[in-house]
């Protein structure tokens, strides 16, 4: 990038994007009663974009899921609930 506010711009919209997308995360852990901090939502939302990046179904629907899922059983949490919390915040991702 050869101007340094149009790169000053990206970075700032990259992280305002990354911490909202973290909140979504965040709050739908909390709705679960989870009870997991930010830092774990910031976890399993790394985990997730990252894991879209392989090439899958259309809206990366069940990649998406098995990451998360992924994530939220390292983290501890059952499988069931990280299950049902994948599809609801994957589903709050398009609405």
């Amino acid at each position: 990038v050869r101007d340094v506010r149009t790169l000053v711009s990206v970075l700032l919209s990259s992280i305002v994007i990354w911490l909202v997308e973290s909140c979504m995360f965040f709050y739908g852990m909390q709705a679960f009663g989870f009870g997991h901090d930010f830092s774990a939502a910031m976890f399993v939302m790394a985990i997730v974009n990252l894991g879209v990046l392989i090439p899958s179904s259309p809206g990366g629907l069940g990649v998406f899921q098995y990451f998360a899922v992924l994530a939220l059983e390292f983290l501890h949490t059952p499988h069931d609930p990280a299950t049902a919390y994948a599809i609801v915040v994957h589903l709050a991702q398009y609405l």
